[in-house]
């Protein structure tokens, strides 16, 4: 297949490889929809990203792109609330990947910061371009924060929505059901 440049490619690296093999394992994700949902996400953020010429580790962004939902899959993790759980196991499998200081807090913060509807103080600039990245994913690219149409366009293009929307709504419900307040604060 021919190389997209308007989509960004996908990062090889062992913590890519290990982000890939825990998908791919983690009950409750189950179809093609759902992978494409998180690199949709990946890929905007990326694009938020270069778009600010930002310089960010794209291993990292793929990773918590791909897991950022697994305590919703999984009943299991450390802490309380559905997103300190999904802190924990993301560090948990990424021990040994030398995540510094600055990337366990992007890790963090992304994970933390991902649903909220109102923006929070200040953020690194990956947990930034990752909410944005979700809004344009979930309103379908109507809210685009200014990235070009062809950018969209191009995303969900190559990686396409399928049925994904009701899979959406029940982890939507399943979020508001284990943290109801989580988008607020």
């Amino acid at each position: 297949m021919a190389k997209n440049l308007l989509v960004p490619s996908l990062p090889k690296s062992a913590l890519a490889d290990k982000a890939d093999l825990l998908f791919r394992t983690i009950r409750g994700y189950s179809h093609e929809s759902e992978r494409t949902h998180h690199l949709r996400i990946y890929a905007f953020a990326c694009h938020l990203l270069d778009r600010e010429q930002m310089k960010y580790d794209k291993s990292l962004l793929y990773y918590v792109a791909l897991l950022h939902e697994h305590s919703l899959a999984r009943r299991h993790g450390k802490g309380r609330g559905v997103f300190a759980k999904s802190i924990d196991l993301l560090q948990k499998n990424a021990a040994g990947f030398g995540l510094d200081a600055r990337r366990r807090r992007v890790l963090r913060e992304i994970v933390w910061h991902k649903y909220r509807l109102f923006p929070p103080g200040r953020l690194t600039p990956e947990a930034v371009a990752f909410r944005r990245a979700i809004i344009i994913e979930i309103s379908r690219g109507v809210v685009n924060f200014d990235l070009p149409t062809m950018q969209v366009l191009a995303v969900f293009k190559h990686y396409a929505r399928w049925a994904f929307d009701r899979k959406l709504v029940s982890w939507w419900m399943e979020m508001l059901r284990q943290a109801p307040f989580s988008i607020f604060v």
